[in-house]
């Protein structure tokens, strides 16, 4: 079975891919803002140079410098939240998929089923694949409300 087809093309799984886009997408525009915001502190800095005093120009630095470590952290959390995400989708998506694969392999009298990524089979009976059939019953399954 193809686990990236039934992720891709399963309603679960691009309802999970969409989560994680709309997170990732509000993570990068919070960090373009906070960049944009050094570039005015920089280009103020370097536009008033010559007449900022010491302690102005002093203070803008420290500026400078506080806001490239808030934008680091914020890149390094808002990655760590994505992660985050991510692996509770995945776990999420794993508990609905596994008794779904289960029912299936033992209707088909299966003794064993194998992900076509990372199971090193260099052949198999494409009717062998249940991929299909999973994301069927995946798509039909009640909906479970996201967790937040």
């Amino acid at each position: 079975m193809n686990i990236q087809a039934i992720a891709a093309n399963s309603a679960a799984g691009k309802e999970a891919s969409t989560r994680l886009k709309v997170l990732n997408d509000k993570k990068v525009a919070e960090i373009n803002e906070k960049n944009k915001q050094l570039q005015a502190t920089q280009t103020k800095m370097n536009t008033s140079a010559g007449v900022l005093s010491e302690s102005a120009r002093s203070q803008l630095e420290k500026d400078i410098d506080r806001m490239q470590r808030d934008i680091q952290f914020s890149q390094q959390n808002a990655q760590a939240e994505v992660n985050d995400l991510q692996n509770e989708l995945q776990g999420e998506f794993q508990q609905k998929l596994i008794p779904m694969i289960k029912a299936i392999a033992e209707e088909k009298g299966l003794q064993a089923v194998f992900s076509i990524q990372d199971s090193g089979v260099a052949y198999w009976d494409p009717g062998l694949d249940i991929s299909d059939e999973v994301i069927k019953r995946l798509d039909a399954a009640p909906k479970t409300a996201p967790k937040k």
